[in-house]
This record gives structure tokens, C-alpha cells and sequence, in this order.
């Protein structure tokens, strides 16, 4: 190679094109480029990338031990900024492939340390976190604006947000994407709150009401509380876990009390006898009925 034989030592942040043509003049590979031009590039692109090894390297020794892997590393940080600096909006590997990348190889010296899958692996991680800025910021403002409002259509929103700074920095298409996921999120958070309500409440225990009048008080009673209130929309889905937890309660006492009971015999007269025997008599209703 034509710069094989420069030691990096050699290489500062106040070295030439002229200082290293010196080196390299009598080399053949230098002799056989025909363009004047074409030279003083390919010796400034050297020095150039020289100069962002040493700048990267805590000493001189890792620059000439490491110099594959620094160059590796350097690759994937222009990679990085090239990304940052072409792409604005989410778009597939494809896309970028076809419109962006072609242009990027011919042009960058460091791309040859890139392989395929290692560029596919930087810009699916900067789609990745393209898509979770934008996802907070947007949704930091949804949840200033809207809140946990289930019933607001995203022409609503649009309408509601024209004017703000941060809504129109983000294309049409992403921001209705966003949102559609955020009212996934609010009703994730809604049926959250409200089980998370049921488990705390003392309005209701195991000899509640699941049917008739009793059960209509009941729920006027949580409807105070915006967390139950809130799944008023869907009325079916309320009751049916509303009555899953009354019924949750009843067997949690049962079974609590069910075991109570036996190990109140065992510690009465059954201590010496197989505990196997023991399950079994109770399975059989002996045990009780001895009581």
C-alpha cells in the first residue's frame, strides 16, 4: 500500500500534504496517478485520517497497535453522523440503501471497515432511537394536552395542536402514527389504574354483590373514584372485572380458611400420622366430619 511504510509517529495536527509527499514520491504506486490533483487528495485524506486515530488513541502505542480497530471505530462514528445529518424522518433499510448509501461509499475513505450487517445494525439502532425522541416528545405533549382522554379523535388533536412548536416539527404521517400508539398506551394505563383501584379499595370483599340492585349501589359508589370511572365507557368489560374480583376474594377467604381448619386438626391430633393420609382424610371430608 502506498502509506504502509509512514509510521504514525510521524503524523501531527500540523502536518503538510507537503510532508508526506516527500516520503512517498519515489513510491510506484504514487508514480502511477496521472492527476496532480488526485494526489494531493489522497495525501490529505491519509493525513486526515491519521490525524482522527491519534485523536482518538490515549497514546501513540495504541495508533500503531490498534490501528485497524480505531479505524473500525472512527468508520462507525462517521456512519453515525452521516445518518444524524441525512435522515430526519423513519424510513426502511431499503429506502436508505437506494437513495443515501451509494453516494456514502464512493465518497468516504473510512467505509471499507463497514460491513453490511454492521451498517444495518448502526442505522437500525439510529431508527430505534430516531423513533423513541420523537415518540417522548410528542407523547410528553399528548399527555399535557390529552391526558388519558379515550374518546378524542386524532382530527381533534390536529386541530388542538396546529399552532405548537413542537407538534409541527414532526411530519404528518409520524405524528397520527404516534398518536395511535399513544391511545394504545392510555388504555393500557386506564385498565392498569383500574385494577390496580379494585386492589385498593375497601368498597368491596368477598361477600359483595355480583347481580341486582346491591350491585348497581355498589358500582355508583366506585364511580366516584376516577379510576374506576373511567372504564365506564365500556360497561361489559367494568362488570366483568369487577365481578372476577369479588369472586377472586371469596375463594382467597375460602381457601385461606379451608386450610386454617386443617392445620387446626393436625396440631390437635394428627401429628404422628402420615401427612399424605392427612390430605387425603380432608379431600374425603373425615376429618371435618370428626371434628
Amino acid at each position: 500500500m502506498l502509506f504502509a511504510r509512514i509510521s504514525p509517529t510521524i503524523i501531527n495536527e500540523n502536518t503538510k500534504i507537503q510532508d508526506i509527499k516527500i516520503l512517498i514520491k519515489h513510491e510506484n504506486e504514487y508514480s502511477l496517478i496521472n492527476s496532480s490533483q488526485e494526489k494531493k487528495e489522497l495525501i490529505q485524506e491519509f493525513i486526515e485520517e491519521m490525524q482522527k486515530l491519534i485523536s482518538h488513541s490515549k497514546n501513540m502505542g495504541d495508533v500503531i497497535s490498534n490501528k485497524e480497530e480505531l479505524e473500525k471505530k472512527i468508520a462507525e462514528e462517521e456512519f453515525k453522523k452521516f445518518l444524524t445529518e441525512k435522515i430526519k424522518t423513519e424510513i426502511s433499510w431499503e429506502e436508505a440503501n437506494r437513495k443515501l448509501f451509494t453516494n456514502y461509499i464512493s465518497k468516504s475513505f473510512s467505509q471499507s471497515y463497514l460491513t453490511e450487517d454492521k451498517k444495518m445494525q448502526i442505522f437500525k439502532d439510529f431508527i430505534f432511537k430516531l423513533h423513541e425522541s420523537k415518540k417522548k416528545l410528542l407523547w410528553d405533549l399528548y399527555q399535557e394536552k390529552i391526558g388519558l382522554n379515550q374518546d378524542i379523535a386524532w382530527h381533534d388533536v390536529q386541530h388542538m395542536l396546529q399552532n405548537d412548536k413542537k407538534f409541527r416539527e414532526i411530519i404528518e404521517k409520524e405524528r397520527e402514527a404516534l398518536f395511535n400508539e399513544y391511545k394504545i398506551f392510555v388504555q393500557e394505563r386506564i385498565l392498569s389504574e383500574f385494577h390496580q383501584f379494585l386492589n385498593e379499595t375497601n368498597l368491596i370483599n368477598k361477600d359483595s354483590p355480583t347481580e341486582g340492585p346491591l350491585y348497581n349501589g355498589l358500582v355508583t359508589k366506585l364511580n366516584a373514584d376516577i379510576r374506576f370511572q373511567r372504564l365506564g365507557r365500556n360497561p361489559d368489560k367494568r362488570d366483568k372485572f369487577l365481578r372476577a374480583k369479588i369472586r377472586s376474594l371469596k375463594y382467597e377467604f375460602e381457601k385461606k380458611e379451608r386450610n386454617e381448619k386443617k392445620n387446626a386438626l393436625f396440631n390437635k391430633g394428627y401429628k404422628n400420622q402420615d401427612e399424605d393420609k392427612i390430605n387425603r382424610d380432608w379431600r374425603e371430608n373425615k376429618l371435618y366430619n370428626k371434628k
